[in-house]
């Protein structure tokens, strides 16, 4: 399976997609939905790993998801952190922000799962 979606804790607090090598973006779509569909099933707030590090491509047409994306947002949506997102991909994202700018509230970029959990502690702790 080229993308994994599961519970990074047993709270149900984080959810994790992680992409592995070669993925497409119908797979990538489909993932983001079913990861959507598994935060709807808690009523907490929910924050979003997105691990890149294993990637080896990147396909093309993704914006054109974008919309979908924006109109399925879970409302218990907490940060989103994106971990080793290229460069390009990060500019890409930027651009859809402009059109979907709900799809950016509290997002990050990180580099490693540590740097994603101390910005995930700081921001509850803020909250709180």
């Amino acid at each position: 399976m080229p993308i994994n979606v599961s519970w990074d804790n047993p709270e149900k607090t984080i959810i994790r997609q992680d992409i592995n090598a070669y993925w497409t973006a119908e797979e990538y779509g489909e993932s983001v939905l079913e990861m959507y569909d598994t935060m709807k099933t808690v009523t907490q707030t929910v924050d979003i790993v997105v691990d890149m590090t294993q990637i080896r491509n990147f396909p093309t047409r993704m914006l054109a998801s974008a919309p979908r994306f924006n109109d399925r947002l879970p409302p218990n949506r907490g940060l989103t952190i994106g971990i080793n997102v290229p460069h390009h991909l990060v500019s890409i994202v930027r651009i859809a922000l402009r059109l979907y700018p709900r799809l950016g509230r509290n997002l990050h970029f990180v580099t490693t799962m540590d740097d994603a959990r101390t910005i995930i502690e700081r921001h509850r702790q803020r909250v709180r």
